[in-house]
């Protein structure tokens, strides 16, 4: 097969990667749409429980009923927080339900934190924190753990999801929020991606991660991908490594290499740049086109998918 012809296969392959991963639920950028996808069936399926640590949380705001310290003399009516601000953001700890036992004295404490670059928040929630009359007392028992399993839409064909199985929780202490811990995926719909059952026993493509951060919205980190195929496309076979997601619109990782002379109209600066950064994707090709009877194997790096725009770059 000609090298002309090889490339233009290639290139459509990646195209077919690409709408993959960018796809809207209208066909319209994900510019427009990310954040804003409320029509989605699994939007709407809040848990009533999560509805309540937002609504508790929102009343603290909505009243500015705000400490600068925890301690037991705050003479404050319920529910109240403790806000902390790290760059643009506002991190609220709300408290409430305070109880005073003979072994100690107790509150429940709530948070519900943006999650960049949608409108959906992660709801936190921790009982039975005890406190003394120098504070909250910190450790385990203050933690603030995910109320249940959450599902956000990212666009189309991209969820993200968090289980809550004690994996993902927010740090803090009098002062307020200190950090929070998040472990998931970001899962593929199987329309579009299959995973490769030649390596892989996964029902479904993911891109899993794991990141401990004091601001959620400079949300950088290394993803692990399901090996995967190309739905229609059989005979291709897609594995990742060393791959990263950023969410952030406040920087890029120090890895990711954009194109020379690369531009994108529909960013203001490159750090608002948001997608998954790929710096190598190996791709064996069907054996019709291969060499003496053998998948070829081909080696593309430094491969950018946005998530949010419908361009393709690579370097």
């Amino acid at each position: 097969m000609k090298i002309n012809t090889l490339f233009f296969i290639l290139f459509f392959v990646i195209l077919q990667l690409f709408a993959c991963a960018q796809e809207t639920e209208e066909g319209t950028s994900p510019l427009n749409n990310m954040g804003h996808q409320n029509s989605s069936a699994e939007e709407q399926s809040t848990n009533p429980e999560i509805n309540r640590i937002i609504s508790i949380v929102n009343t603290v705001e909505s009243k500015n009923n705000f400490i600068d310290i925890l301690n037991p003399d705050s003479n404050v009516s319920l529910p109240f927080g403790v806000i902390k601000q790290i760059g643009g953001i506002r991190y609220t700890i709300a408290i409430d339900s305070m109880k005073f036992l003979p072994l100690g004295a107790y509150f429940s404490a709530y948070a519900a934190i943006d999650f960049p670059g949608t409108t959906k928040k992660l709801a936190f929630r921790g009982s039975n924190i005890k406190f003394n009359p120098k504070g909250v007392v910190g450790g385990e028992q203050a933690k603030l753990y995910l109320a249940s399993d959450h599902l956000i839409t990212i666009n189309a064909t991209v969820s993200l999801k968090l289980p809550g199985n004690g994996q993902n929780w927010v740090e803090w202490d009098c002062n307020g929020f200190k950090a929070i811990n998040l472990v998931g995926n970001f899962i593929f719909k199987k329309d579009k991606l299959l995973p490769d059952p030649s390596q892989t026993a996964d029902s479904v493509v993911t891109a899993s991660f794991s990141i401990y951060t004091e601001d959620i919205h400079n949300f950088i980190t290394t993803v692990n991908v399901t090996p995967f195929k190309i739905k229609d496309l059989n005979d291709w076979s897609f594995n990742v490594t060393n791959a990263i997601v950023d969410m952030s619109e406040l920087s890029n990782s120090n890895s990711m290499i954009f194109p020379v002379g690369y531009q994108n109209p529909n960013l203001i600066t490159p750090q608002m740049w948001t997608g998954f950064a790929l710096q190598s994707l190996k791709i064996k090709l069907p054996r019709e086109i291969s060499k003496a009877g053998t998948r070829t194997e081909i080696n593309i790096h430094n491969l950018l998918i946005e998530i949010r725009v419908l361009q393709a770059h690579s370097s």
